[in-house]
């Protein structure tokens, strides 16, 4: 028998298996249900569909119902508590007033003992005791228009505070004085009467007084133009005021996009100068993987160069423990002068305020100042406000010192202070590293 007629015959008892319906589908023989309608098929389908969504729409609405009834009964337990129907209603009144009181006072703040040295206090009682006219006119100018972008002199007052961290020694320290001892905790913040003994000191010198900035793209001013990053503020705030006592300032911006504390920190002479007076650093230094060590390594770097430069920080996060290793070496007496800028803390109060009641710097605090589509406009970066507030901040805090520094009344055995005051001071010789991960770090301690 040939192939091909074996395959005929393997097919034909195939095919008679199968006999088709009324409908002309193909069923076995051996089926004996009843053909069943298309009408009673597309029914059971429609059932099953409607059941299906039934369920669903019960499983998403229960939690609305759990959470509708659980306020309910807590609106109604607080109306109990007021006196019934006219409790509730009084309740939600209530409520929704606190809601609005929130939303549109503006918030005032109780100025202390603190606020004395702050530069609306020192301009204020330095107008007899400094000689230049023209600086106290630019100061209060300056200081006017503060007071003007963010919300009126209480509010920037409260921002300066919440904004700017000194430090002073964690023991009460005394300095000699020519009628008694003056205690720099109680009297002038220690770390402001150490810049404005910087500013002294470059002045008595003949030299001009170095700004410094690193960073990275936070600080050239990324999304911005070039002339509205802070280190240009202040250079466009202070150069004049600063002249106008006899002192050269010069403002320099070092920051590179994409750099780091290493291998930066390591270069500081080339990097940003080595006769500079103030440096900074920046949270975008910190290299991915970064601990609190390489923060202290560009510190030690930053001490160990000529003026040892008062240094800026410039928070973002992990906060705590670069305060806690800054207070340290202030208490070692190894610095004098650092600050920390928080332009977060300094805003908080006034972010969630009513439009109408908002100042106007604050409306845009989020909007950069290039044009659309310029690169560069990402969270990392500062928007136009935020640069403006961080020059804002650095401005008053310098003008402050500058003014201590011009006054005539203050004896001069004041400005003895500092690690530089000390006859046996050599800003080379370093404490051992403070920083908690390198406590195993047996390399280092050998």
């Amino acid at each position: 028998m040939s192939s091909n007629q074996t395959r005929r015959r393997r097919s034909k008892k195939k095919t008679e298996h199968l006999a088709p319906d009324d409908h002309g589908y193909k069923r076995y023989k051996g089926d004996r249900r009843k053909n069943e309608p298309f009408s009673q098929l597309v029914a059971k389908t429609a059932g099953v569909l409607a059941i299906t969504c039934i369920a669903i729409y019960s499983i998403f609405n229960m939690s609305d119902i759990v959470l509708s009834s659980n306020d309910s009964m807590g609106r109604s337990q607080n109306a109990d508590n007021a006196g019934g129907e006219e409790g509730y209603y009084a309740v939600q009144q209530e409520e929704q007033q606190e809601e609005d009181v929130k939303s549109t006072i503006f918030p005032s703040f109780e100025l202390g003992e603190e606020f004395n040295y702050d530069i609306y206090g020192i301009i204020a009682d330095s107008k007899d005791q400094v000689k230049s006219t023209q600086f106290l006119d630019l100061a209060e100018s300056l200081i006017a228009d503060f007071a003007d972008r963010w919300g009126g002199e209480n509010a920037a007052r409260a921002i300066l505070i919440k904004g700017l961290t000194t430090f002073a020694p964690s023991a009460a320290e005394t300095i000699p004085s020519s009628t008694n001892e003056v205690k720099i905790g109680a009297d002038i913040p220690r770390g402001l009467l150490y810049t404005a003994k910087r500013i002294k000191d470059a002045k008595v010198n003949g030299k001009s007084f170095k700004i410094s900035f690193a960073g990275s793209s936070a600080v050239t001013g990324r999304g911005n133009f070039f002339d509205q990053n802070f280190p240009s503020i202040v250079a466009s705030n202070l150069i004049e005021p600063f002249g106008k006592l006899g002192i050269e300032l010069e403002v320099r911006n070092a920051a590179i996009d994409g750099i780091g504390s290493f291998p930066f920190g390591w270069c500081m002479k080339n990097y940003l100068g080595h006769d500079v007076d103030v440096v900074s650093w920046d949270p975008e230094m910190t290299n991915r993987g970064d601990t609190n060590a390489a923060f202290e390594a560009y510190l030690r770097n930053a001490i160990a160069m000529d003026h040892s430069p008062m240094i800026i920080i410039r928070e973002y996060a992990y906060t705590v423990p670069r305060r806690e290793l800054l207070q340290k070496y202030v208490d070692l007496g190894v610095i004098g002068d650092p600050i920390v800028i928080n332009i977060e803390a300094a805003v908080a109060p006034f972010k969630d305020l009513d439009e109408s009641i908002t100042p106007a710097n604050f409306k845009d605090w989020l909007d950069f100042g290039a044009p659309a589509g310029a690169p560069g406009k990402t969270r990392t970066n500062l928007s136009l406000q935020q640069h403006q507030l961080m020059g804002d901040l650095l401005t008053m805090h310098f003008l402050a010192a500058a003014a201590l520094a011009a006054r005539e009344d203050l004896p001069k055995d004041i400005f003895n202070i500092g690690p530089t005051s000390k006859s046996n001071f050599k800003h080379y010789l370093l404490p051992q590293p403070q920083s908690s991960d390198l406590e195993y770090d047996t390399a280092s301690r050998n």
